[in-house]
């Protein structure tokens, strides 16, 4: 994960510098442009896996009631992506906001 290392205003924005491992910058393939940061302490939403099918080998992750879908219609998966830190595991699905 990066860290901020020095930020500033600058008019309606904040630039921010960050530092990110040699790793991390490899898995941005050069890309600068449509990178969304968060915080770990920001995540304050309860979830569970579910688990299923013999010796726990189907694992679900349950939405929390309070980001459940609101229409019956089936939310279409974007794209996914997994990253590991040293203490945890985030799980990131992409879909359309209209959905939600």
């Amino acid at each position: 994960m990066g860290e901020i290392i020095k930020s500033r205003v600058a008019g309606d924005k904040i630039v921010c510098s960050i530092a990110v491992n040699e790793e991390e910058a490899i898995a941005l393939k050069g890309r600068i442009k449509n990178i969304h940061m968060f915080a770990i302490d920001l995540c304050d939403t309860d979830s569970t896996i579910i688990e299923k099918g013999k010796n726990g080998v189907v694992k679900y992750f349950r939405l929390p009631c309070n980001l459940r879908l609101k229409s019956k219609k089936k939310p279409e998966l974007r794209s996914c992506q997994l990253i590991e830190t040293d203490t945890s595991v985030f799980v990131i699905n992409i879909c359309e906001k209209p959905i939600l």
